[in-house]
């Protein structure tokens, strides 16, 4: 196993208790709402400047000029990565994600873990140079977490940071991609939030439970399993499906209906459980973003 492999397979993802328990009570320490507060301004600019950046006098690709690029220079100034930094950082983050397609070939695999060694070394530097000179940035928050005299090692940093990455940036992106699908497939509620901003943040929590940034979540039974009749030995690999739970009958009224102005949306995008999403405190940012995203597109179809 090289370091890349190491690195992930260390990280709070794929540990159980009690390694699980302990990563995630540190990692709680440092992961709180003020921090995208302290840091809005700095994401206000950078989400203005990519949406100034595009011509608004035809069609345009939000993908391409926003939903891709902005929640991985978002986590970079999360992280407190250098602002020269920042294209190396996104292309990295680029090729790592492509590396985690269930399809991927041998080129994408090679460049992901490329990409993963590259990160990991600029990361092993960012964290000697926060450890000298701390900030309000998030990496500076995990080295100072500290619960019952317990730390996070050199390796857990950086698998968390790494971590921090790849969740934060995949999913905002499909988060702000089908949420725009579906505004657009469904022109009544794009009108709806166009006249009301105020329920952006139930709108947010109606697209992550409607079209799920993460569609499925594969695990590994740790004994025999009846599940509605079937038995699922013990070691086999299950795959829950999130966009399936999200869609249950049993629980929401009218699952096909897509409701900006829910109030009781107990979707389950973020996971559930120990491995609940670790970066939901943090939801004020992906609100800000489809926000500001949103204001854009509105005056371009004015």
């Amino acid at each position: 196993m090289d370091l890349g492999q190491e690195l992930w397979s260390r990280s709070m993802l794929y540990s159980d208790p009690p390694d699980h328990t302990r990563l995630r009570s540190l990692v709680n320490k440092a992961f709180v709402p003020r921090i995208v507060e302290n840091l809005r301004p700095n994401i206000e600019k950078l989400s203005s400047s990519l949406l100034d950046s595009i011509d608004r006098s035809g069609p345009f690709d939000l993908m391409k000029g926003y939903a891709a690029p902005f929640p991985a220079l978002v986590i970079a100034e999360l992280l407190g990565v250098d602002i020269s930094y920042r294209e190396r950082f996104k292309n990295w983050s680029n090729d790592i994600v492509k590396g985690m397609d269930a399809s991927l070939s041998q080129d994408d695999w090679s460049k992901s873990m490329k990409a993963t060694m590259a990160l990991a070394s600029y990361f092993t530097d960012l964290i000697d140079e926060k450890k000298r000179n701390p900030g309000i940035d998030l990496v500076s928050q995990l080295i100072e977490a500290e619960e019952k005299e317990d730390r996070l090692g050199p390796d857990e940093l950086l698998g968390m940071c790494l971590l921090l990455l790849v969740a934060g940036h995949e999913t905002t992106t499909n988060l702000i991609g089908n949420g725009f699908y579906n505004l657009l497939k469904h022109r009544g509620k794009f009108k709806e939030l166009q006249a009301d901003r105020s329920i952006m943040h139930t709108a947010v929590e109606e697209m992550l439970r409607f079209e799920s940034p993460v569609q499925r979540m594969g695990r590994v039974a740790k004994e025999d399993v009846m599940l509605s009749g079937t038995k699922i030995p013990k070691g086999s690999m299950v795959a829950g499906v999130i966009g399936s739970a999200n869609r249950d009958p049993a629980v929401f009224p009218e699952p096909e209906s897509f409701n900006l102005r829910g109030v009781k949306n107990q979707h389950v995008a973020f996971g559930k459980g120990i491995h609940f999403c670790l970066g939901s405190p943090l939801q004020g940012w992906r609100v800000l973003s489809l926000l500001m995203a949103c204001s854009t597109v509105f005056q371009r179809r004015n």
